[in-house]
């Protein structure tokens, strides 16, 4: 059995009652794929090439750029000596005292080693030997301008240099898969450590303006708890699953999105057949695609993307943000919770694990680590995470994409990425979707513009659908009822890492504060 930071006991593998037959049978490794949905459009035939895969060189227009979509590395090394940094354009990287942060920094360049367009970086990695990313930046560059342009690509721990190679971006495979073996600093790494990417072409991507939908989760135990002031249910266990009353509303989402379709609704019939279904991996939001959408999903062999940009964001003393689970076992993790959660409902518990062997999923990006390294998520952290989030949306062959995921981070998506232009006419929703939360199964329909880029508030427009209202962090109180908060959390316009129940905050850092009273630093929930 799994235990909370609490010591208690949960999630038991054993099963409920109606549980044991035959049908309830799984094969959670025989469903876990590299999603179709990953898979870019097909290039131009380059019919020079024996294997029939178009090279970067055969796509090249007058106003095409290139961007490099970074899927993952393998056999990754812990770094141990300090080196300098290969180019004076890239960021610095201050050392970790964590010996195993993996990142990427990538770009192109003339054969003298000039830098062409950008150099770009992606975040590191926690502890990890297999770091994953799944996502897309810009080169700013292209092979009309420079034909005989460079691919650099380096692979650090921190302020070590790890490895590096160099391949001629012309001769590369566009838009598929390649996976090629660092030349490692140390020399006698075995096997090397390896790069898995694609070359994109802008010419064959989708620049056009795409529909997102986020949709929040049903209510969790934890909200439950919060919501009767049950502090040590809260800190019972992590990554609560969903309540009854959570279910309840998934199901009820479920209906609501059935009955539009059948009445022609345009945000119901592209919610059950979106071009990618990501899922932020921790348990409340998995459950909820799968009893909300899951079914429309299983009647089209459709795929659920664990995306772990998407996960909530991380408040201090949050244990339902917190996880231990990776990969395969978020899977069974979320089997067991749905066996508890309709134990006694025998008819509702074969249809959904019915649903579950229907589907796929690709937990390729929460094979790792993927939940906060520490207590609670900085500024810096979140920043980046935005971003990353971001750069997997836009760049996204699809037109349509829906994210099961949390109200804090929707918020902070929100905020980061919503247009100018869509709050000057907009105002009041302008204001109340970064000020108040999307109710429990609540859905908001976007249109993002690819063109204005990460940084660009690419958030074009947006809409409340399906009966979808916004609930008030109104005050303290509010505040501690909120989705997914850590105790007492304050709203993320306030200071960080202060937790307050019912008392004013003193603005200390990792103060918690009861009825007016400190209690003093809280201890860390992760360590005994």
């Amino acid at each position: 059995a799994r235990r909370g930071p609490m010591g208690n006991s949960i999630c038991s593998t054993g099963t409920s009652a109606g549980s044991t037959s035959k049908e309830l049978e799984l094969n959670v490794e025989g469903q876990k794929v590299r999603a179709k949905a990953r898979k870019m459009p097909h290039a131009r035939k380059d019919d020079s090439s024996a294997t029939g895969t178009t090279r970067v060189g055969s796509l090249v227009e007058a106003d095409s750029q290139l961007f490099l979509l970074l899927e993952q590395c393998c056999y990754v090394p812990a770094g141990s000596q300090s080196s300098s940094l290969s180019c004076s354009c890239a960021a610095s990287e201050k050392a970790s005292p964590v010996r195993n942060r993996p990142f990427v920094r990538c770009w192109a360049k003339a054969a003298d080693g000039t830098v062409l367009g950008k150099v770009e970086q992606w975040p590191a990695r926690s502890n990890t030997m297999s770091p994953t990313w799944f996502s897309a930046r810009p080169l700013g560059t292209s092979l009309s301008e420079h034909p005989g342009a460079i691919l650099r690509l380096e692979l650090w721990d921190g302020a070590t240099l790890l490895g590096c190679l160099d391949a001629n971006l012309g001769n590369l495979p566009g838009h598929h898969d390649e996976t090629m073996a660092f030349e490692m600093q140390d020399g006698v790494s075995d096997p090397p450590a390896t790069i898995t990417f694609q070359v994109l072409d802008s010419a064959a991507l989708s620049f056009a303006s795409k529909t997102v939908y986020f949709v929040r989760h049903g209510e969790s135990v934890w909200n439950n708890a919060q919501s009767k002031g049950l502090l040590h249910e809260m800190a019972a266990e992590l990554d609560h699953p969903l309540s009854a009353k959570g279910a309840e509303q998934a199901e009820a989402l479920r209906r609501r999105i059935e009955a539009g379709r059948k009445t022609g609704d345009a945000a119901a019939t592209e919610l059950c057949s979106p071009g990618v279904l990501y899922v932020s991996p921790l348990c409340r939001a998995v459950q909820t695609g799968l009893i909300a959408l899951g079914p429309s999903q299983a009647a089209s062999g459709g795929e659920f993307v664990l995306m772990a940009t998407a996960r909530e964001k991380q408040n201090l003393g949050g244990f339902d943000s917190m996880s231990n689970r990776k990969g395969t076992e978020i899977l069974h993790g979320t089997v067991e919770g749905m066996k508890r959660l309709y134990g006694t409902q025998p008819d509702k518990l074969r249809e959904c694990v019915d649903t579950f062997k229907k589907v796929n999923f690709d937990v390729h990006e929460a094979e790792e680590d993927w939940w906060c390294e520490g207590t609670s998520d900085s500024s810096e952290m979140l920043h980046h995470r935005l971003q990353e989030f971001m750069a997997q949306i836009l760049y996204t062959p699809h037109e349509t994409a829906v994210v099961v995921g949390h109200s804090h981070f929707f918020r902070s998506v929100f905020k980061s990425c919503l247009s100018e232009e869509f709050g000057a006419v907009n105002k009041t929703l302008a204001k109340d979707i970064v000020t108040k939360k999307l109710c429990n199964c609540g859905v908001v329909k976007m249109q993002l513009d690819p063109r204005r880029g990460v940084e660009g508030k690419p958030i074009i427009s947006l809409e409340l659908v399906l009966g979808t209202t916004l609930d008030s962090d109104g005050g303290m109180r509010d505040q501690l009822n909120a989705c997914c908060a850590a105790p007492g959390h304050v709203d993320d316009r306030d200071a960080e890492n202060t937790l307050v129940l019912q008392g004013e905050s003193t603005g200390a850092e990792n103060t918690l504060v009861l009825q007016g009273e400190s209690t003093g630093p809280m201890k860390d929930p992760m360590k005994n």
